[in-house]
């Protein structure tokens, strides 16, 4: 299968079909870049179908990413309606909830300096607590926070929509097409190549930016950049649908740390659906090494340990979820970084090469992440709000 000739030379390439890289790609559209987006399977098959599609804001760092997060939050509203479909987007407040005293009293510190900033976000004794969750067992909690301008959306429709409308805007889109190698010229990227029915195609591009997340790191090796992404793999549950059990979305305070500890772990969190499904999370393990077993891999193993592990932390939060049963369950994986900030800059190895990806949370930042990188490309690093990138970004 051929590329027409006029799109074998893009302004920018982006590597990666994911929520980044869709979004990406839609930014760097609207901004007039002539834009390829490549990726090894089709669009949304690695983490960004996975997840709960949670627009998350106040679990957040205080500084300038909240700053950023809070901006891209705002955008979201005006981002759904030039998609032109139905993406599932509403409002959905969020408990952040602490299991100690101890763990209480850090995270009304933290909250208090966001609320400075301007995070609208409320101090919920256990009086409160349970006017806003009945069925939740209070005796685990000293408290919790919650904020109620937060947001979801469905993940598979977002990905597939911003994918639709950078294709509207001129953008190439090319599944089932993995990146093989670059081309680099006296420290210069001049293209990339791909693999598409058998067949060798370069696509020439004045820039490219790597935004496969847990795939990042192999992408990087290509070219010797040694991109500092790391991965679990994430399990989560979805039941059966059940009369309403849980009104907000649920997650504990310690989460992110939990899942990123590097034993089998689970972070409590749960959401329950429009159409009465609970989607509970995650088990989690920390996994190191360049390259990533097949995607095809997560569809086997022994999925006891998220089904048991998983039931039980919730059932211990919600005894009533307890009673309900799981009809499926997803794995897939997911990127992060030690520090839960994205590597968001260019490449010392070769100029033109650009990284985005790990981002802590992936939904929220999609409307600015177009702009960080279109900014990054056409300014420099300077662009980018050091507060915001992992640190040292030693690309």
């Amino acid at each position: 299968m051929l590329i027409e000739e006029e799109v074998k030379k893009v302004d920018v390439l982006v590597i990666g079909a994911g929520l980044i890289g869709c979004a990406v790609a839609y930014g760097l559209s609207r901004s007039g870049f002539r834009v390829a987006l490549v990726d090894k399977h089709e669009i949304g098959s690695g983490a960004s179908s996975a997840n709960f599609g949670r627009i998350q804001i106040q679990d957040s760092e205080p500084g300038e990413m909240l700053d950023l997060i809070m901006r891209s939050a705002s955008m979201f509203p005006s981002l759904v309606r030039d998609l032109g479909i139905d993406v599932e987007y509403e409002r959905s407040p969020a408990l952040l909830v602490a299991e100690s005293d101890a763990e209480w009293d850090a995270l009304r510190e933290m909250q208090e300096i966001k609320r400075r900033q301007g995070l609208d976000v409320r101090f919920v004794n256990k009086n409160e607590l349970y006017a806003l969750e009945p069925y939740l067992d209070l005796r685990h909690v000293a408290g919790a926070t919650l904020s109620p301008d937060e947001a979801r959306l469905n993940p598979l429709l977002y990905t597939r929509a911003l994918a639709r409308r950078s294709r509207e805007m001129g953008a190439l889109i090319l599944e089932n097409s993995p990146v093989i190698g670059f081309d680099v010229s006296q420290g210069r990227l001049r293209g990339a190549h791909i693999s598409r029915g058998g067949m060798d195609i370069e696509i020439r591009c004045g820039a490219a930016v790597i935004c496969a997340g847990a795939w990042s790191m192999s992408i990087g090796a290509m070219v010797g950049l040694e991109i500092p992404v790391k991965f679990v793999i994430g399990e989560a549950l979805v039941t059966e649908p059940v009369p309403r059990l849980i009104w907000n979305y649920f997650s504990l305070a310690s989460f992110f740390e939990t899942a990123h500890s590097g034993e089998r772990a689970v972070s409590a969190c749960c959401v329950q659906t429009e159409a009465g499904n609970l989607l509970l999370g995650e088990a989690s393990q920390v996994k190191t090494g360049r390259e990533l077993p097949a995607l095809e891999s997560l569809k086997g193993g022994n999925l006891h340990f998220a089904v048991t592990a998983v039931s039980r932390d919730m059932s211990r939060f919600f005894p009533v979820m307890g009673r309900t049963s799981v009809i499926r369950m997803w794995r897939t994986f997911a990127p992060f970084t030690d520090d839960y900030r994205p590597v968001l800059g260019a490449s010392g190895k070769v100029e033109g090469l650009f990284v985005c990806s790990g981002f802590k949370s992936t939904v929220v930042v999609t409307p600015v992440v177009g702009e960080l990188v279109r900014d990054l490309i056409t300014k420099g690093q300077r662009s980018i709000p050091s507060g915001i990138t992992h640190q040292p970004l030693n690309l």
